[in-house]
């Protein structure tokens, strides 16, 4: 023992060229398939960064949220306390866009989250407090707010944007949330 084998008597199964050949089309074949699930992952799956404070204290400026993408392609409609993501319509882009240059006029710059959403590029989060036919009613006495006559568990504060409407405006509602819309 030791026992020396001549290299023309060992089996020759695959030579250097066909080895060559298989390791890069392993390298390829392994990186197409990397690719391709980059591409369904971007298709199922984004980041969102949160910039502003608009959804305290669940959700914290700075935080990134992973949003999935399916459910609305697919039809499914969003349940009562679910967060999502939208693209603002236009009213709501022409309201920003005046607070940020109110904010500007009045020195305070207007926020990075402002001239984003202003821009029409920003997606906005917010929380599912209707569905469609559901009723919602907005601080009529005390603050409260109640979707089909129940208190859901929040109130409007007194330093809420919303105050103005429900503590000195008599409240909002009842609202009947339209079909295909969300409150």
């Amino acid at each position: 023992w030791p026992v020396v084998v001549d290299r023309n008597m060992a089996p020759r199964w695959m030579y250097p060229s066909a080895y060559n050949a298989m390791t890069v089309c392993f390298a390829v074949g392994l990186n197409v398939v990397g690719l391709a699930f980059a591409f369904a992952m971007s298709l199922a799956l984004t980041l969102s960064v949160v910039p502003s404070a608009s959804m305290e204290p669940a959700i914290r400026p700075n935080d990134v949220l992973i949003v999935e993408k399916i459910s609305p392609r697919l039809g499914i409609q969003p349940p009562r306390g679910s967060l999502v993501f939208f693209r603002p319509p236009p009213a709501l882009q022409d309201i920003v866009k005046g607070v940020s240059e109110r904010a500007r006029a009045e020195g305070g710059g207007g926020s990075a989250t402002e001239t984003a959403a202003g821009s029409g590029r920003a997606l906005y989060v917010k929380r599912v407090a209707g569905v469609p036919s559901d009723s919602v009613d907005l601080g009529s006495d005390d603050g409260s707010v109640r979707v089909n006559g129940q208190n859901v568990g929040t109130a409007i504060g007194p330093r809420s944007r919303l105050a103005p409407l429900a503590w000195e405006g008599g409240g909002v509602g009842p609202l009947k949330v339209p079909a295909r819309s969300y409150f």
